[in-house]
C-alpha cells in the first residue's frame, strides 16, 4: 500500500493558534499519575501558584518536572483566569501597577515553558486522560512518535477499529518518523536494537511488514531484558492497566511508554489455545508462536514499531 504524504501539519500551521477545548479532569478528581508525590521543587511551584488552585490541579509530574495538562494554547487563557483570581485576593489597585505588556510577557514565558515539557510530537495537541488510557489498553504508544498529526488522530479515534485503520494506512509514514527518532538514540546498549529496528523499517518500505513485525517483536523482547533484567521483566510483563487505580504508581512518561507494552503487547496468549483465540492487536506471544493474518498485519506492525522506538527513546533519555 502506498502511503499518502502528510499535508495536515502545513495546513494547520496556517490557521493560527489552537482553539481546542479545555483538558478534561477525569472523574471526581485528577488521577494520581505520580508514585511518590511531588518533589520539594515541584511543591514550591505549586505553592507559588496557590492563588489559582485550579492550575495546580492541572499539573502532572515527570520526575521533578511538572507537566501541564493544558496545551500551550490553553495555558494562556488559564493564566488570564488566574490573574482575575489574584486580583480578587489582593485588590485591583496593586495589580493596576503591573503593565499589560509585562503580564503578557509573563504568560508567554509560562506557556513556552510548559510547551517544552511535552514530547515534541505532542506539543500543541490536546491530550485527554481517557484517550491515553484507551491507547494503552490497545497497546498503542504516542510517546516521541508518530508525528503530531497522526498522534492527534489516534487520540481522537473513537474506537479500536478506527485506530487500527489509521495505523495500517499510515504505516510507511510512521516508519519514516520512527527512523528519524532512532537517529537520536545513542546509548551503547541500544546499538544493536537500533540497527535491527532499521532493518525492520527497510522491510516495511520494501513491502514486507510481516517480516518487520517478527523482527521488531524480538527487538521488544530484548529491550525488556536490557531494561529490567530477569526478575523485573517477570514482574512487569504481568502488569495490566484496567482501572484508574492501576495507574497510581506511574508517572506520565512511564505510563505512555510501558502501559501499552504490559497491557497490549504482553496480553495473555498461550499457543495451546489455538488459532481461534489469537488476539487481533499486536501480541508478542501470538507473533512468536502463530503465523496467521489475524496477528501478522499492517496495524500490528505499526504498533510494535512505535513501541520499540518509544522504548529506545525513553531509555536513551535516561542513560
Amino acid at each position: 500500500m502506498t502511503d499518502v504524504p502528510d499535508q495536515d501539519e502545513a495546513a494547520n500551521a496556517s490557521k493560527g493558534p489552537s482553539t481546542l477545548p479545555p483538558a478534561r479532569v477525569a472523574g471526581s478528581g485528577a488521577w494520581p499519575w505520580f508514585a511518590s508525590g511531588p518533589s520539594p521543587k515541584s511543591m514550591a511551584i505549586i505553592a507559588a501558584a496557590r492563588p489559582g488552585a485550579g492550575v495546580a490541579r492541572n499539573i502532572w509530574y515527570l520526575g521533578d518536572a511538572p507537566r501541564a495538562r493544558l496545551t500551550a494554547a490553553q495555558l494562556v487563557p488559564a493564566l488570564s483566569g488566574l490573574a482575575k483570581r489574584v486580583t480578587g485576593l489582593v485588590g485591583p489597585s496593586y495589580l493596576g501597577r503591573i503593565q499589560a505588556a509585562e503580564w503578557k510577557r509573563l504568560t508567554d514565558l509560562f506557556a513556552e515553558a510548559f510547551k517544552g515539557l511535552w514530547p515534541a510530537n505532542l506539543r500543541g495537541v490536546h491530550v485527554d486522560v481517557e484517550a491515553l488510557r484507551d491507547l494503552a489498553l490497545g497497546g498503542v504508544t504516542i510517546y516521541a512518535v508518530p508525528r503530531k498529526t497522526i498522534a492527534a488522530k489516534l487520540l481522537n479515534a473513537e474506537t479500536s477499529a478506527a485506530r487500527r485503520t489509521i495505523l495500517g494506512r499510515r504505516l510507511e509514514t510512521i516508519a519514516h518518523d520512527c527512523d528519524a527518532a532512532l537517529d537520536t538514540v545513542t546509548a551503547p546498549d541500544l546499538r544493536e536494537t537500533v540497527v535491527f529496528s532499521r532493518k525492520a523499517i527497510a522491510a516495511i518500505h520494501g513491502g514486507h511488514p510481516e517480516a518487520a513485525q517478527a523482527l521488531l517483536s524480538a527487538a521488544l523482547e530484548g529491550l525488556t531484558w536490557i531494561c529490567f533484567g530477569e526478575n523485573g521483566r517477570t514482574k512487569d510483563t504481568s502488569r495490566k492497566v484496567t482501572t484508574p487505580a492501576d495507574l497510581d504508581e506511574w508517572n506520565l512518561r512511564e505510563f505512555m511508554v510501558f502501559a501499552p507494552i504490559w497491557s497490549g503487547a504482553y496480553q495473555t496468549y498461550r499457543p495451546i489455545w489455538g488459532d481461534a483465540l489469537i488476539p487481533r492487536t499486536f501480541a508478542r506471544n501470538a507473533t512468536a508462536h502463530r503465523v496467521t493474518r489475524r496477528q501478522y498485519n499492517r496495524p500490528n506492525t505499526a504498533q510494535v514499531l512505535l513501541l520499540v522506538t518509544a522504548f529506545c527513546v525513553y531509555i536513551n533519555e535516561d542513560s
